[in-house]
């Protein structure tokens, strides 16, 4: 992981910034992080969250006050509310794409500790994206009509609602059939379609993209 990062601090604009970064190296980076996101998703097991949801409640929202109320502190004292709000935010995601390698290095992701950290850091995520999008909206809503900052904030609400409505019941019969080679491509599908309807559905509601 250390090597990893080290490579991107070298061909990336600490060093090497006389080069420009082009599109495709912006688009390698970008798939990566969706890679990190999925793999994240991999880990999760719904069952074991059931079972443990206290267990990963707690761990998550101890996770996600402490740094957001620290990074508030600082942004607040330094510059203003909303720095304080934004540098919260950002103190307080998890970063899963550096717990699960962690984990895995030593041996714990499929044991019982190690997934309830990874259920708690993809809870945590969770949080902190809603609550940047969030952010975001009121922002740029400064100076705007109230009404329709409103609007984009109850928007983002809604598709929130929307998605896990539909993923907890339309789509589950899908992803607990049996694995076939016909069931895997349909999940494919099924994801990926969810994954265009949603940011469709964020595009055509003026609702930031980070909720799709």
């Amino acid at each position: 992981m250390f090597l990893e990062i080290l490579i991107g601090i070298v061909l990336g604009q600490t060093i090497f910034k006389h080069f420009p970064l082009s599109e495709s190296v912006l688009f390698i980076g970008e798939m990566g992080f969706l890679f990190l996101l999925f793999l994240g998703g991999l880990e999760i097991e719904v069952d074991f969250i059931k079972k443990k949801i206290h267990h990963i409640l707690f761990l998550a929202f101890i996770a996600y006050t402490i740094p957001l109320i620290v990074g508030f502190i600082i942004g607040f004292v330094l510059y203003d509310v909303w720095v304080g709000l934004f540098i919260g935010t950002a103190f307080s995601a998890s970063s899963i794409g550096v717990a699960i390698p962690v984990f895995k290095s030593r041996g714990l992701l499929h044991k019982e500790i190690g997934k309830i950290a990874i259920n708690a850091a993809v809870l945590n995520d969770i949080a902190t994206i809603l609550t940047l999008a969030i952010l975001i909206e009121l922002r740029q809503g400064i100076g705007q009509n109230i009404a329709v900052v409103l609007f984009k904030v109850v928007m983002t609400l809604a598709v929130i609602i929307v998605a896990l409505f539909i993923t907890h019941t339309k789509a589950r019969g899908v992803l607990e059939a049996p694995l076939t080679p016909t069931i895997t491509e349909g999940r494919v599908r099924l994801a990926l379609s969810v994954l265009a309807a949603f940011v469709i559905l964020c595009i055509i509601t003026d609702v930031d993209p980070l909720v799709g």
